[in-house]
């Protein structure tokens, strides 16, 4: 059976992270305390290198979100497949979800790499270029390089249902 790792002493115990974010600070707008004070709250899970070659190792994963006042920076040496106890701010920030990034759905895509490839703008509605044009107006459809998906290095299954963790 996995042993259960609590990390809380690397962050900060449960009590003090209370304090912390009931602590308001004159310079941190009372929206960045409200959603501190939602994601301070601890979940378990298990973490997962996916990376190849890298699985059933360790990798360090460090991260502040939030001014010093509201939490200390997250910062631990994790195994793979095991069970930890962590803040929900760093289980989002490993599984590349950030609930303040409303523009991208949440989606940061940290703990990921970008893999490039071809892909149609539009669909297929692609507008031909203008080389090799034809007397006809036709040309050669070219597709454009971008990111056309995200691989994860890094994860963290949660072992909790109704987290949030995403």
């Amino acid at each position: 059976m996995t042993q259960v790792k609590k990390v809380t002493g690397s962050v900060t115990p449960r009590e003090e992270q209370k304090v912390l974010a009931s602590q308001k600070s004159a310079n941190i707008p009372d929206y960045i305390w409200a959603e501190a004070k939602k994601e301070l709250k601890m979940v378990k899970g298990r973490f997962r290198i996916y990376k190849a070659g890298q699985q059933g190792g360790t990798h360090p994963v460090t991260w502040r979100k939030y001014p010093p006042e509201i939490c200390p920076m997250f910062s631990k040496m994790m195994r793979d497949g095991e069970v930890y106890e962590i803040p929900l701010y760093a289980a989002r920030f490993i599984n590349g979800y950030d609930a303040s990034a409303k523009k991208l759905n949440g989606n940061i895509h940290s703990c990921s790499y970008a893999k490039h490839g071809f892909k149609m703008s539009s669909g297929s509605d692609l507008q031909p270029s203008q080389d090799g044009m034809t007397e006809s107006g036709g040309g050669i459809p070219v597709p454009i390089t971008a990111i056309v998906q995200y691989e994860k290095t890094i994860g963290f299954e949660s072992l909790e249902f109704g987290t949030g963790i995403e």
